[in-house]
């Protein structure tokens, strides 16, 4: 072998290697950033990850073949092997070669996705089919660039498989708040599934909730589709909205939906690391930042709880949230344990 073919070699390598790195749910925006300036260092490191993105695009179709049939089972046997010795690890198999590690992703994605979670009528998607999935931690932010272009920031403990086909390009919620923002594909429309409603959109930038039963949808640019879905899969007469930038809906499993005009500042100030409440009930704000912390913050007064609190707060800081109740809202804390700070009124 020459030495041009092993710089395509050892850059086919380092391609698929990228590509296992991006895919990993615990992926740090500082790997996303190294990724960004390799792709930029040379034309064909670039080309190397665009061939690899076609190859595992189509890896669908090539899945039922015997070939790809032992190689997967081979993957997911070691995995479990390492699986069993430590855990809370994650190992990317070292296979050489573009295709290769492609195919190493796509056993992974079998694994970690082996006991899926118990969800409403989108488990019925595709569930058995190997996906990628991204996750964040309690406190943690982050940002996913999809292989079609579109892009993804996951908030605070949230959770996405990517569930791409030839004709859909399908994201499924499992838990948490993203805001998605997708390139234009009319022949392809970008559908996120969360909880009974699905949210179409083909070239535009919204944002979904879905917090226990409620599912909250937010366009910050272009419009979308929302529509409700049975158990079954099939979809629900009454229930959904169209929605254009500017505007919000939400709706439950059970109960009306509604829409409205969206204060978008607000509702996006996640992304910047804030939470703004207006006049909101104390109860409801101690809510949104106990989702950044593993600190929780209680009430046991009724009246304290519903005391109405205006103001910007950086998540994943209770403490700080707390010197502001202190100072401005009649509240006084109490540290009841590491993982606990008790709320009362101030006497």
């Amino acid at each position: 072998m020459n030495s041009a073919e092993n710089r395509n070699t050892s850059r086919e390598d380092e391609a698929g290697t990228w590509d296992a790195r991006l895919r990993a749910p615990n992926c740090k925006e500082q790997e996303r950033a190294a990724h960004r300036e390799w792709m930029q260092a040379h034309p064909r490191n670039a080309k190397a990850f665009e061939e690899l993105q076609a190859i595992i695009n189509d890896l669908p179709r090539l899945a039922a073949t015997p070939e790809i049939q032992s190689m997967r089972a081979a993957a997911v046997e070691r995995m479990y092997e390492d699986a069993t010795e430590t855990s809370r690890r994650r190992h990317w198999l070292p296979i050489g070669g573009a295709i290769a590690a492609s195919l190493a992703i796509m056993a992974s994605a079998t694994i970690y996705l082996a006991q899926p979670s118990q969800i409403s009528p989108t488990a019925n998607i595709v569930q058995n089919d190997p996906t990628p999935t991204f996750s964040t931690e309690i406190g943690e932010r982050t940002d996913v660039a999809l292989n079609d272009g579109s892009a993804a920031t996951l908030n605070t403990d949230s959770k996405i498989n990517v569930r791409y086909r030839e004709d859909e390009r399908a994201i499924l919620l499992v838990k948490g708040e993203a805001h998605f923002n997708v390139a234009h594909n009319k022949e392809r429309p970008f559908v996120v599934y969360a909880g009974d409603y699905k949210v179409i959109a083909v070239g535009t930038a919204f944002d979904v909730k879905a917090i226990g039963k409620e599912v909250e949808v937010t366009v910050t640019e272009g419009k979308v589709q929302v529509i409700r879905i049975y158990p079954d899969g099939t979809q629900a007469p009454q229930g959904g909205a169209s929605l254009v930038a500017g505007q919000q809906f939400s709706g439950r499993q059970e109960g009306p939906s509604y829409r409205r005009k969206a204060d978008i500042a607000k509702a996006t100030s996640w992304r910047k690391g804030n939470a703004i409440f207006d006049d909101l009930p104390l109860q409801l704000a101690a809510n949104e930042m106990n989702r950044y912390s593993n600190v929780k913050l209680t009430i046991t007064d009724p009246q304290l709880a519903s005391t109405r609190i205006n103001g910007m707060f950086i998540t994943g800081s209770q403490d700080s949230f707390v010197e502001a109740l202190e100072a401005y809202f009649g509240v006084k804390a109490r540290r009841k344990s590491d993982t606990e700070i008790l709320l009362e009124p101030a006497r």
